[in-house]
């Protein structure tokens, strides 16, 4: 199936600092031919792109510009986990001129479900399955995602509102009431 949504996906992983002591590690410094799109799943990333820090917390989007220099404000937290994926657009397309609306740094409104985006784009990655009709939509999905503000209510009960924010603290780990009973005292 031929789909053109003016977006062109390349490549996608999970960064996982493990909390062993090793050497400080640091993004590395450079310029891409291409956007990235990262998900911050634990802890906090926080980089200098073009001069301008960068601080997104768990839950939160983080957006690199092509072209422009980007690199580690501080070396990793060791914890720190996040989803990344590099695409680029097609000159012209609808999509790059919504791209370049968007804010570096965006609070996700349900960021589980931009990651299960990142894992199956991951997993037919990995199984090469991943045709480039369906990369490019995911990726897609992936940046309405972005813009989708509204989310599930919060409660106004504070037991119920710290249950809420724990569980979407650590949404991407299994997660059992017994947990979240001990977790919260």
């Amino acid at each position: 199936m031929r789909i053109d949504c003016g977006i062109v996906a390349e490549n996608a992983g999970l960064f996982v600092r493990s909390t062993a002591p090793r050497a400080a590690l640091i993004h590395p410094e450079r310029t891409l031919a291409s956007h990235e799109l990262i998900l911050v799943r634990r802890s906090t990333l926080e980089m200098i792109e073009a001069g301008r820090e960068r601080i997104a917390r768990a839950g939160h989007a983080m957006l690199l510009r092509a072209g422009r220099r980007h690199r580690g404000l501080r070396p990793y937290a060791a914890d720190v986990e996040f989803y990344w994926i590099h695409f680029r657009f097609q000159p012209g397309s609808a999509a790059a001129r919504s791209w370049a609306r968007l804010a570096s740094v965006v609070a996700i409104a349900r960021p589980e479900r931009l990651a299960e985006l990142f894992h199956r784009f991951m997993d037919d990655q990995e199984s090469g399955s991943l045709t480039p009709a369906r990369a490019s939509l995911l990726v897609g999905l992936m940046l309405c995602e972005l813009t989708t503000t509204h989310g599930p209510a919060r409660p106004t009960s504070s037991v119920v509102r710290r249950v809420v924010e724990h569980v979407d603290r650590h949404f991407a780990r299994p997660i059992s009431a017994a947990d979240v009973a001990t977790s919260l005292g």
